[in-house]
């Protein structure tokens, strides 16, 4: 069994290697320009070529800090959302939270019960 991690860095692995493809082939298809020429000259002018290719980044970016590095930056907010354990494990945290909601609800039941007999107590 994998980890939600690992499912996703490897989405996230595809989505980078399908989005150099594409960019790749919009180069060689001439639909995505490196370069404009015009009466001025020529520069660099392409947003599709700079959004492609903050796609491509961000998405390789969040790949590595899935897969290769434990401190780098957001690694804490990626591992929020995505744990890196196994199914046995989450299985066994989930376990372990629903016991200790069940102990919240026994001390919740005890402390209701006492407040109970503070305000009986006054009353008489």
């Amino acid at each position: 069994m994998t980890s939600p991690a690992q499912r996703a860095s490897r989405v996230l692995i595809g989505f980078t290697i399908a989005l150099l493809i594409v960019l790749a082939l919009g180069i060689r298809g001439d639909w995505v320009q490196i370069t404009e020429c015009n009466r001025l000259g020529c520069g660099y002018a392409s947003t599709e070529l700079v959004l492609l290719g903050s796609l491509c980044a961000l998405s390789f970016y969040s790949w590595w800090i899935l897969t290769r590095s434990p401190k780098a930056p957001f690694s804490d907010k990626i591992s929020e959302i995505f744990d890196n354990l196994t199914e046995d494990e989450l299985w066994s945290k989930l376990e372990q939270e629903r016991l200790e909601s069940n102990d919240v609800e026994r001390i919740s039941d005890a402390w209701a019960k006492l407040e109970v007999g503070i305000i009986e107590d006054e009353t008489k």
